[in-house]
Parts: structure tokens; C-alpha cells; sequence
């Protein structure tokens, strides 16, 4: 099928549905995260899941439920959708037809792989709470009672169905059965071989089964299947109110009591509270309000253990784990916001009756929901929480399997470029995902949808395929060494290539198995930046300048087209409105930096692609998103460190053999360093932020002594100073804003406390070692660049720190910062004077008011400054940093500067 043929398969609508998937996996992944930030936040602490039928059902007929095929089109492995979605073959020629039907067969097959790679990840979370028990026995599997039920259910009609098949011709006759068998796989082989590609045994014994157990004609031996599995799992799955008997300290308290009246009421009102949300998620047939009854119960208990658990100050979770999508949008939408619309709902289901007994339950629901018996921010407004905390739908396991690779409570990044405003509390980036999951919110595609949406998909899908496969690859673990040598010899062709030839010697079983995981790994990388990449497309669609300020000032002097990104990006007109299509491509030239002999490795394209777009996000305000870029391009290098086997990217060298570009890490441990300082709220983040600065300079004194030719060495000097003193700054301010002392909160006398003159004398010794004459020597001397505009923009703040204290102090402090001579003021705003005129970068909103106010203070002090501002004028300027404000501190520092304009004094100035 040719490229414009695939092109003309795809319609608007897929690239829609991709977003809204996207959006719901990227929702559930933020849960993910979450119960990630709970175990790790303190020893201890302990989740356990419980799990529906759907769960038992993927863990025991993945066939049944993983593909987007048959009855029951549930298509839990299929996470995003289908590369193509034609209703029908009529019009198709015989050549799309089969290219349609392979295509979906193998989509199929990954999907079934990929529902037993997540149901097993998701019940490996019982396995790990039970063992951190002490218990080497096989944990159960614990359910909520009205589920437990419906699996009862279920495995009494699956049996049920298979002694209705005993007496059918097609399992009674065993030779008829083989036959068929045999001519199936005979069928399989000639099919499998006729690319003339070599597969490894595993993967057609893969297809074999696959084909078998989703094919209609052998339906019977699936339900056989399941019938057998589900019986393995009779002895193993338990309703979770049996946990009280397993004598686990304290647990007594909370599954073996009676219902108190408070929660009897609670039960009662949730179970016709969720059925309600239900029935407006499904179409409730007869067939289908036994369910919804059940999971209307389900989750009604699943609240009150929780509530039981928050009131005893348990360090525990109850978790939901379900594959039914419905369940999972009624628990979101249930949760949000009920302190708000309690008494509307209680007055809908109860008003009209007898006024005692209304306000008795009102008075019991009240309790239940508001007023949870500690205060914590943990448990305030705790149902508003209850779908971040409680519920999770299966495909939330895909964070750890799939996207991320790693369980982590602090990072997400692989959807993050392309839900760029995904930034503030969780609560509020889950809402936002919900509504682009739901359709509620929609993009307008970018004019390449169609080859964007096949990169996607197609990246995706190699992702998810090398991860089941790498899975797979490591459960061999158990297998004798001979076996094991065997597996490796089957995979040894896919390592050699993938390595560029390094496997040329025998590997072992563990050097095979890490080189999977970096298979893997790499593949995520090319998947994620797709993501990513498209993301900055959605971004450009927006309207208006994307771009709102200049990137950190990251250095690839001696790459040519790495360089011009960021040259364009710093640039007021570099990728504004007819040129913002220039990005794309000048993203895609980034590979033309590479050596050939690289480019099949990958890993140094994907490395300066993942700063590229750091640089971008960070330019566009979208720093969190900045960050995880950063964060992927650092482990790209710090996967080799961690292997021997991984070899590290070599350095770039010309044709002579001279060395042209280290990858140290330095670029990305520099714009780490800015991120994490941006998006500081307090010292600890702050001091994260100076380790990434120190590594940066690290890793430039390594660059240096491998003789890498910096053209210019004084600006990465300059930019290392500049960076140090912003990290200063936000100190100082993090202090300031975060001081509620009765001195510092009553700002009608201007007063200030003991700490916080500590912070202004710390931030001043900071400055006075930084800023030595050599500082504004180089203000005065050198040229215009991204880290002087940072130093001037540093040293006009101090300026007005030192005045503000000064008017405060009456003139009284002392030696602090009597560094700050007029030479370096007048120096500084020389700087932006150079900058603002030469308009080689953007000289944003910021730039402008610290400009105005350095000569407003410049006046003040009696220096000679051209067309001086007044206080209003000033103020005027500051105004518009309303729209503008990105880290914590920003609104107290510009609500401070306006108060100190607004109650001017004429300024002291001591010697």
C-alpha cells in the first residue's frame, strides 16, 4: 500500500479519537503517579487492591476482552485505536484488503499480550503488599463482596457452558480436533514464513495461540480455558471483609465491624448515589442493571472502608483496579466537588418526606462526608479525592509497564508534551484530561494529521510489542542455563543490530536481558517524542505567539542545526505566525547533526530532540512539561553509565578526528537546573535545582578536559553565574512569600521579621561573592546573550531589594550589600538598553518592568538616566505581570513591588 494510500485510510475523526484515548491514559497514569507519591512518601505504608470481575476475566481470557473484536469489542489491550478504522473493505482493492486484514489481525494479537502484561502488573500489587508482610505463601486476590459475587457468577455460567459443550462433535471428537489443529498450524506456517523473515519460536507459538483462542470456531477450547484458569483461581479470591481474619494488626477494626448508623445511611445513599451515574454511562438494559447494581455497591463499600481507614489514621488505601471504563467515568464525575451539592442531592433523593427523618440523614451524610475526625490536607475534602485515591482502571498500569518504564512519584512526562496545559494541582490537570477524554474539549488538527496520527500509532505499537516481548524475555529467568542460552541465541540477530555490531561476542543471559530493556528503552524514546512533537504542533494551532519568553540558555555552538532552534527560539520573530511551521522542520534537521554511524543508534538524535523540545515548552511557559524532557534526555545518558554492557555515545568528531561535541550531560543538567528552579517551592526543591547547577558545571569541566572547542567558553561562565544568582533570588523570595509572622502578614505598617532579615542578608553575601567586579566588567564589555540579559535583569532586582530595605530599615543595614555600587546598576541596565534595542531577543513583559524600575531607582539614587519613569509609570509596567506570573513567590513579589512604588519615600542611600 503506498504512502498516499495509507494517507487516504484516515479520516479527522481518528486523530480525535487518538487525543481522547491519549487523555484518558494519560488521566489514569496521574493516579498512577499518585499512589506511587502515597507509598513512597513514608515507611510503611501499604495499598491494597481489590479487584472486579473484568480483572479475573483479563488475567484468565485476555483473548476474550483484549482485542477490539467479537461480542463484547471491550479492547482493554487495544489503548489506543486502531490504524485503521474502514467500516467496511467494499471499494478496497485486493492489495488494501490484506494489508487492512494483517494490519488488524496483528493489532489483535498485541492487544491480547498487552491485556496480560497489565493484568498481571496490576494483580503484582497484591503479590507486593502481601510479601511486605513477611508471608511467602500466594497472596489472595481481594474483592469487593458485591464483586465477589458477580465472579461467582461468571464462573458458574462459564462451567455451565462447558458441560452444554462436552456433548458437541467438536469437542467430543479428539482426532477431529487434532486434524483441525494440525491443518491450522500448517495454514499458520505458510502464512508466517511468507515474508521470508526470520521469527523467533516464542512469537509464532504467540500467533498460534493467539489465532486459536480468538477464532469463533474453536470458541469452545477458550471457555475451556477460562473455566480451567478461573478454577485456579477458586482458592484464591476472597471478599476483602475476610481480610479481618488473616490476624493483620488493627485490620479487625476495619473489616470486622458492623456498619455504624452513620455508615449504614452512607451505604445506602451511595449505592443509589453511583447507580444514578451509572445508568447515565450505560444504556442499562435488562442484561446489564444487574451490573450496574453491583458496582453501585461495590463502590459504596469501597467509600466507606476508606472513610473507616482515614478516621482510624491508618497509613493504608483500599484501590479499585477494573477494566470497565464506565465504572471508572462514573467514580470521576461522582466525586468532584459533593461538600458543594450534598444538600441538593440529599434533598432530590429524600426531600418531600418527613422532616426529622430527613434532616437526622442529612445530619448522618453531613458526617460522613465533611467531617472526617483529622484535619490533614489528606483528609480534607477527602471524597473530592475519591477517584484519584480510590479507583483505578486498568490501563493506569501501562505508566509502569509501558510509558514510563519505572514506578515514580514525582515525574510524568511521557504524554506531557502533548497535554502541554496539564500544569497546576492534580486534581485540576484530571479535570482537564477528562474533558478532552470525554469529547467535552477538542483540538483542531494540525494541517499533517494523517502523518502524524500513522507515526503515532505505528511508534506505539513497536513500543508496546518490544515491552511484551522484553517482559517475556525476563520471566525466563527461572529456566535452566541451557535453555536460557537457547532463548538468547534466538534473539542474538535483533541485539546485534540494535547495538550496531557491539554484540559481536556470546551474550549471557543477563547482558541479553539488559539489552532488551534498552531495546525497549529506546523504542519509548522515539514513541515519546512523537508525542511530544506533535504536541508543539497543537500548541503552534493555538493562535497567537506560542512562544512568551526566552528559552534557558542552552549552548550547541558547534551543532549547526541543533543551534539554530535555539537561535530561532530566543528570537522574537523566530517561530512566529507564518513561520511557525519552520519548527517542524527544523526539528526533523536535528538528525542531520548526527554522524551517519550514529543514526542507526538513535540515541544522540532522540538526546538533542528531548533538549530541542525542552527548550520549546520552556520557551512557550510550559515548564513541568520542560522538565520531563529534560529528565528523558538525561536517562538516555545515564543508561549506558549504568551498564557495562550499554556502550555511551561517542563523541562527534570532524573528518580529521578532532573532537567537535561531548555529551556529557551538561546541557540537559543546565536546563534541569532552570526548570526545578522555576517551578521551586521551597529550599528543598531550591537545592535540587543547585545540584542539577553543579552537575552542569561538572560535566563542563569533563567537556573541556576532552578538549571539546567552545567558541564561547566565557558565556557558559557567565551562564553558570547568572543561574547561581537566580537560584539566590528565589530564595530570598520563597523566604519572603512563605513568612507568616504577625509582622511580615500585617502589611499595612511594612514590617518585617527576624528570618526575614536573615534571608535579605543571605541572598546580599550570595550576591557580594558573585557579583565581583569581574561581574560588572562583563555586563559592561560583553556582548548581548541570553545569561547577561539574566545577570542585568539579577542585578536590577538586588538594586530594588537593597532600596526596599533601606526604606524600611530607615538606612539601617549595615555593611549587606554594599557591594551594589552605582557602576554595577548603571551596568545592568546598559545591558538591557542593548538588548531591548538590538531586538536579537525576546525582551518580554519581566525584562520590561525590571528595566523601568532599575531606572527608576538609577533616578532616585541621583544618576543621570535618559527620560526617568515616575512611581505611576512603573506601576503602569507591573500591571501587566499579572498574565505573567510562573513561579510561587511571583504574585507576593509583584503585589510587593506595587505597595513599596505606591508608599514612596525618598530613598537613603548610605556609604
Amino acid at each position: 500500500m503506498t504512502k498516499g494510500r495509507r494517507f487516504g485510510l484516515i479520516r479527522e475523526e481518528q486523530f480525535h479519537q487518538l487525543f481522547r484515548r491519549s487523555a484518558f491514559l494519560a488521566r489514569e497514569f496521574f493516579g498512577q503517579i499518585e499512589s506511587h507519591r502515597f507509598s513512597n512518601e513514608k515507611v510503611g505504608r501499604k495499598i491494597i487492591y481489590v479487584y472486579d470481575t473484568s480483572i479475573l476475566t483479563a488475567l484468565t481470557a485476555p483473548w476474550s476482552v483484549g482485542p477490539l473484536q467479537g461480542r463484547s469489542r471491550h479492547g482493554l489491550g487495544q489503548l489506543l485505536p486502531r490504524m485503521y478504522q474502514i467500516a467496511t473493505e467494499y471499494g478496497l482493492d485486493a492489495e488494501d484488503r490484506k494489508v487492512l486484514r494483517v494490519q488488524r489481525a496483528a493489532e489483535d494479537r498485541l492487544a491480547i499480550r498487552i491485556t496480560e502484561l497489565l493484568a498481571n502488573a496490576a494483580v503484582e500489587g497484591a503479590n507486593a503488599a502481601w510479601k511486605d508482610g513477611g508471608r511467602n505463601s500466594s497472596p489472595p486476590l481481594w474483592q469487593m463482596r458485591a464483586h465477589f459475587e458477580e465472579t461467582n457468577r461468571l464462573r458458574d455460567a462459564i462451567r455451565h457452558r462447558v458441560d452444554s459443550l462436552k456433548g458437541t462433535q467438536r469437542l467430543q471428537n479428539e482426532a477431529d480436533r487434532r486434524n483441525h489443529m494440525k491443518k491450522f498450524v500448517e495454514l499458520a506456517l505458510k502464512s508466517w514464513a511468507k515474508n521470508g523473515e526470520r521469527h523467533s519460536l516464542p512469537d509464532f507459538l504467540d500467533y498460534v495461540v493467539d489465532e486459536i483462542m480468538t477464532r469463533e470456531v474453536l470458541s469452545g477450547f477458550g471457555v475451556a480455558r477460562q473455566s480451567a484458569s478461573l478454577n485456579a483461581f477458586d482458592r484464591k479470591c476472597f471478599k476483602l471483609e475476610d481480610l479481618a481474619d488473616y490476624n493483620v494488626a488493627g485490620l479487625e477494626t476495619l473489616f470486622g465491624m458492623e456498619y455504624s448508623p452513620m455508615e449504614r445511611e452512607a451505604h445506602a445513599f451511595l449505592e443509589r448515589y453511583w447507580q444514578e451515574r451509572l445508568q447515565r454511562k450505560v444504556r442499562a438494559s435488562s442484561t446489564e442493571t444487574w451490573r450496574i447494581q453491583r458496582d453501585a455497591e461495590a463502590l459504596a463499600e469501597l467509600a466507606i472502608v476508606n472513610r473507616r481507614i482515614l478516621d482510624h489514621g491508618f497509613d493504608l488505601r483500599v484501590v479499585l483496579v477494573t477494566g470497565d471504563r464506565n465504572l471508572v467515568e462514573a467514580s470521576y464525575n461522582g466525586s468532584d466537588k459533593i461538600e458543594t451539592s450534598l444538600d441538593d442531592i440529599v434533598g432530590r433523593f429524600y426531600g418531600g418526606g418527613d422532616y426529622s427523618e430527613f434532616r437526622r440523614r442529612t445530619e448522618l451524610l453531613n458526617e460522613f462526608f465533611l467531617n472526617v475526625a483529622d484535619g490533614q490536607d489528606e483528609r480534607k475534602n477527602w471524597f473530592d479525592r475519591f477517584s484519584l485515591h480510590y479507583v483505578r482502571h486498568l490501563h493506569a498500569f501501562a505508566h509502569d509497564e509501558i510509558a514510563e518504564g519505572v514506578q515514580t512519584a514525582k515525574v510524568f512526562s511521557f504524554l506531557s508534551g502533548l497535554f502541554v496545559d496539564t500544569a497546576g494541582p492534580i486534581l485540576q490537570k484530571r479535570r482537564l484530561l477528562e474533558d478532552i477524554s470525554l469529547g467535552r474539549k477538542t483540538e483542531k488538527p494540525p494541517r499533517n494529521f494523517r502523518e502524524e496520527f500513522l507515526d503515532v500509532i505505528e511508534n506505539w505499537d513497536r513500543l508496546a510489542l518490544r515491552k511484551v516481548k522484553q517482559s517475556r524475555f525476563s520471566s525466563w529467568h527461572s529456566l535452566d542455563e541451557t535453555s536460557q542460552a537457547h532463548l538468547v541465541q534466538i534473539i542474538s540477530d535483533d541485539l546485534k543490530r540494535l547495538s550496531g555490531g557491539e554484540t559481536s561476542e556470546p551474550l549471557d543471559f543477563e547482558a541479553a536481558a539488559i539489552w532488551m530493556m534498552e531495546y525497549v528503552d529506546r523504542t519509548r524514546d522515539r514513541t515519546m517524542l512523537h508525542f511530544s512533537n506533535l504536541g508543539t504542533e497543537m500548541l503552534q494551532g493555538t493562535g497567537g505567539g506560542w512562544i512568551v519568553r526566552n528559552p534557558p540558555d542552552l549552548q550547541f555552538s558547534n551543532l549547526k542545526n541543533t543551534k539554530a532552534i535555539f537561535d530561532k527560539l530566543a528570537s522574537r520573530y523566530g517561530y512566529a505566525g507564518a513561520k511557525q511551521d519552520a519548527f517542524h522542520k527544523d526539528f526533523e534537521a536535528i538528525s542531520d547533526d548526527v554522524p551517519e554511524d550514529q543514526r542507526e543508534d538513535g540515541r544522540l538524535e532522540c538526546h538533542l530532540q528531548f533538549l530541542a523540545l525542552g527548550a520549546a515548552f520552556a520557551a512557550a511557559d510550559k515548564w513541568s512539561v520542560a522538565e520531563s524532557h529534560a529528565h528523558r534526555a538525561l536517562a538516555i545518558l545515564d543508561r549506558a553509565k549504568a551498564h557495562d554492557v550499554i556502550p555511551s555515545i561517542p563523541p562527534i568528531r570532524n573528518d580529521k578526528g578532532e573532537l567537535v561535541c561531548n555529551f556529557s550531560g551538561r546541557e540537559a543538567h543546565f536546563l534541569s537546573a532552570v526548570c526545578k528552579r522555576i517551578r521551586a517551592e521551597n529550599d528543598a526543591d531550591l537545592d535540587e535545582a543547585e545540584i542539577e547547577l553543579k552537575k552542569a558545571l561538572e560535566a563542563f569541566d569533563e567537556d573541556r578536559d576532552a578538549s571539546e572547542p567552545f567558541m564561547e567558553t566565557g558565556l557558559l561562565a557567565l551562564r553558570h553565574l547568572a543561574e547561581r544568582m537566580s537560584i539566590s533570588l528565589s530564595r530570598y523570595y520563597i523566604a519572603r512569600a512563605n513568612c507568616d509572622a504577625d509582622e511580615c502578614v500585617n502589611d499595612t505598617e511594612e514590617k518585617h521579621c527576624a528570618d526575614c532579615a536573615k534571608a535579605r542578608d543571605a541572598l546580599f553575601d550570595a550576591a557580594e561573592e558573585l557579583y565581583s567586579d569581574q561581574a560588572v566588567e562583563q555586563l559592561t564589555t560583553a556582548g548581548p546573550s541570553l545569561s547577561a540579559l539574566s545577570l542585568a535583569t539579577n542585578a536590577v532586582q538586588l538594586s530594588v531589594i537593597r532600596a526596599y530595605w533601606i526604606r524600611e530599615t530607615d538606612g539601617d543595614v549595615g555593611e549587606a550589600g554594599k557591594w551594589m555600587s552605582d557602576a554595577a546598576l548603571l551596568a545592568a541596565l546598559g545591558m538591557l538598553d542593548r538588548i531591548r534595542a538590538e531586538r536579537k531577543f525576546i525582551f518580554n513583559e519581566t525584562s520590561r518592568a525590571y528595566e523601568a524600575l532599575g531606572r527608576y531607582i538609577a533616578h532616585a539614587r541621583g544618576l543621570e538616566v535618559a527620560e526617568p519613569p515616575t512611581a505611576e509609570g512603573v506601576i503602569a509596567v507591573i500591571a501587566d505581570l499579572n498574565n505573567h506570573m510562573i513561579a510561587t513567590y511571583d504574585p507576593w513579589r509583584f503585589r510587593r513591588i506595587r505597595k513599596f512604588l505606591q508608599g514612596e519615600r525618598k530613598l537613603v542611600e548610605t556609604t
